[in-house]
């Protein structure tokens, strides 16, 4: 399966700007959301170095529900989420959750 891109801060499922917008469109993701750069992937992984910016993959989190897609050796910069599809629902938490991680990681 060709990984497809996301969010730089990651995604509910290896979205595609379709999925990405509509998130935000139909008032399933915050705000702030709209201002989270989208990166381009390419490969079989999420190599967090395609981020532009950054200089090593510790300087990054990769937010994804798909273990595949972690890249060797940046195991540490995942944070597991629960698979967000269709069709999607108003009282689904991942992203909420997703946060409230991330938040804890930052700290």
């Amino acid at each position: 399966m060709p990984n497809r891109g996301g969010p730089a801060a990651g995604s509910g499922r290896h979205c595609d700007r379709g999925l990405y917008r509509e998130a935000r469109i139909e008032g399933l993701a915050p705000a702030w959301f709209a201002s989270v750069e989208y990166v381009e992937w390419s490969g079989a992984t999420k190599d967090l170095t395609f981020i532009p910016g950054i200089e090593a993959a510790q300087q990054a989190l990769l937010v994804d529900d798909y273990a595949s897609y972690v890249h060797p050796g940046q195991e540490g910069q995942w944070v597991s989420v629960a698979q967000f599809e269709s069709p999607y629902s108003q009282s689904d938490q991942g992203l909420a959750s997703a946060l409230a991680v991330l938040q804890q990681r930052l700290e």
